[in-house]
């Protein structure tokens, strides 16, 4: 064993100064031995109260300007000594057991996961839920499928990899993508352990890599256009099918919403592609009606009132924006009778538009089928990337 331990954490902090010295506390508070873990802070700023807690527990600290967040990290991985690597944004927060459970739990797995708590941007515990569904008991997972059903390609300071796994991971090519990488390379790799034990205390502030609340339609699709060219750059880096597999979702799913709304250049979507979303995404447990709430967000506001979606989707007075997405979901999870009132009306929308039905159920094996997405011409002409068909 190193004499700087089997642990390595990775700090990261980018421009946010005011959350950092909480981060770094959390880690000095923690119930693992300090001969068992080291710290590697990246930020591109200097201050203070930060600069303090780093000089007195002897951490290394690492200076970096540069914007892609993958490249970013790795300024750090290069620093990192430990047979294991684990993540902490500077917004986020370690529970005082959380080393602890990792140095004991990852074993052979490729990596492990743990769920977070919600924090307000004072650190008050909330009640915002972060993902649809929770693993239910401890898992070992393999398979792309329950990636995407338990989310688990979400929050990297949740996460915790072997060496040989971050540097597998082509985090060189990710602008914002970090999470998916990392999970990417550990299917590659081996299997990933979910613990479900709320070990990451996870601030919700508007400032999150994965806020869309106040974007405009333009900023949320540029933001949504990096995410989907992060998928296709790690897709065609990879071999590996089960990898591929959760890449191809995660670019349909994104690729899926830029094409049918709003778009880069702003070009009009037709009513009959809406359904194309449905069909690509069956058969993968995805929220539909947040899909379709995405893509209200991203549309014109005169196409939803074309597609008379508004008078049963979108609260009486407001436009599509960020209420779009949980206005969607009554389609999907609104108590009865409210439910069936809004889903027989959009029986009713389906019912005058031709092609297959929106309600198709989740169920249904279908979707990708072991084949990649790729834009077709709408797409292309809104300058996404990717191969032809």
């Amino acid at each position: 064993m190193s004499s700087a331990g089997p642990i390595s954490v990775i700090v990261t902090a980018y421009n946010r100064r005011q959350y950092l010295p909480y981060a770094l506390r959390s880690l000095e508070a923690q119930t693992l031995p300090r001969d068992r873990f080291e710290v590697i802070v990246v930020k591109n700023f200097e201050d203070k109260e930060s600069d303090e807690i780093i000089r007195r527990n002897g951490w290394k600290e690492v200076y970096s300007d540069e914007q892609w967040q993958g490249r970013f990290l790795l300024a750090g991985l290069e620093e990192a000594k430990g047979d294991i690597i684990t993540f902490l944004e500077d917004d986020d927060m370690y529970r005082e057991v959380r080393l602890e459970k990792v140095y004991r739990g990852l074993g052979s797995h490729a990596m492990f996961y743990n769920l977070q708590q919600p924090i307000d941007a004072n650190g008050r515990e909330i009640g915002v839920r972060l993902r649809p569904r929770e693993p239910p008991r401890e898992l070992e997972v393999s398979d792309a499928r329950e990636v995407v059903l338990y989310n688990l390609d979400f929050n990297a300071s949740s996460m915790a990899v072997q060496r040989r796994v971050a540097e597998r991971a082509r985090l060189d090519l990710v602008r914002k993508s970090v999470d998916t990488a990392l999970a990417a390379a550990a299917l590659e790799a081996g299997s990933i352990r979910v613990v479900p034990e709320r070990l990451t205390l996870y601030r919700v502030h508007s400032e999150n890599t994965s806020a869309t609340r106040g974007l405009t339609a333009e900023a949320l699709a540029r933001k949504y256009m990096e995410y989907y060219r992060d998928y296709m750059a790690l897709r065609e880096a990879t071999t590996s099918k089960v990898s591929r597999e959760l890449l191809d979702f995660r670019a349909t799913y994104f690729g899926s919403i830029l094409c049918l709304g709003r778009g880069i250049e702003g070009v009009e979507v037709k009513v009959r592609p809406l359904k194309a979303v449905w069909l690509r995404l069956r058969g993968w447990p995805v929220n539909r009606g947040a899909v379709l709430g995405s893509i209200l967000c991203l549309v014109p506001a005169d196409l939803v009132r074309a597609l008379r979606l508004r008078r049963f989707l979108l609260p009486a007075g407001e436009e599509p924006g960020g209420s779009a997405v949980k206005a969607a979901k009554v389609l999907f999870v609104a108590p009865s009778p409210r439910r069936r009132v809004h889903q027989r009306r959009w029986a009713a929308l389906n019912a005058s538009v031709p092609g297959p039905s929106l309600g198709q159920p989740i169920k249904d094996r279908g979707g990708l089928q072991g084949r990649p997405w790729v834009p077709g011409p709408l797409c292309r002409q809104r300058g996404l990337p990717g191969a032809q068909r």
